[in-house]
Formats: C-alpha cells, sequence, structure tokens
C-alpha cells in the first residue's frame, strides 16, 4: 500500500480486538482498523522488557522488519514508539 501513513494509523485508530497476547513477555497484537481497513498492531511494553537485550532486540524488530520483504513474512508497514510502547504495524492476514 503506498502512500500509506504508518504513523497516523499508529496513533489515529480504532480498536477491534486483540488477537494475541502473551501472558509472559510485554507484547499484544491488536485487531485495528482505519479508515475501512484492517491492520494488526503489535505492541511491546517497555516496562516489561526487564533487561538491555530485551530492549535492544525489541527496538530492532520494530526497526529493521519494515525493511524486509519475503512471501513467507507478514509485511509490516512501519513502526512506532513511545514512552509506553514499540508500535509495529503490521499486514492483517484473517485466515492465518
Amino acid at each position: 500500500m503506498q502512500g500509506l501513513n504508518h504513523t497516523h494509523i499508529i496513533k489515529c485508530h480504532e480498536f477491534v480486538s486483540i488477537i494475541y497476547r502473551n501472558e509472559m513477555s510485554a507484547s499484544t497484537i491488536e485487531l485495528i482498523r482505519s479508515d475501512n481497513q484492517l491492520f494488526a498492531l503489535k505492541k511491546i511494553n517497555k516496562c516489561l522488557l526487564f533487561s538491555e537485550e530485551q530492549k535492544k532486540l525489541s527496538k530492532l524488530e520494530c526497526e529493521e522488519h519494515p525493511k524486509l520483504s519475503h512471501p513467507h513474512l507478514v509485511h509490516a508497514y512501519g513502526s512506532h514508539e513511545d514512552e509506553q510502547y514499540y508500535y509495529l504495524l503490521l499486514e492483517h492476514l484473517p485466515n492465518a
């Protein structure tokens, strides 16, 4: 999707449901809607990342995943971070 403003979608979206929540880790994946399109939004809670290595790897994932392109990878449109979370905007795969 060319021209997709991932930062706007991450900041201004409608929450639909939780797709996945791992109680043992800092991440949640939510189904969100923006302009009648569905996306998956991975949220990584920085407060639950205890080691510097966890913080480094989470930030690296959010920075590098959008640069990857492969038929067997979920497409990442972009990432954003604020004080509390790392966000990764992902393609929604309804049958996955």
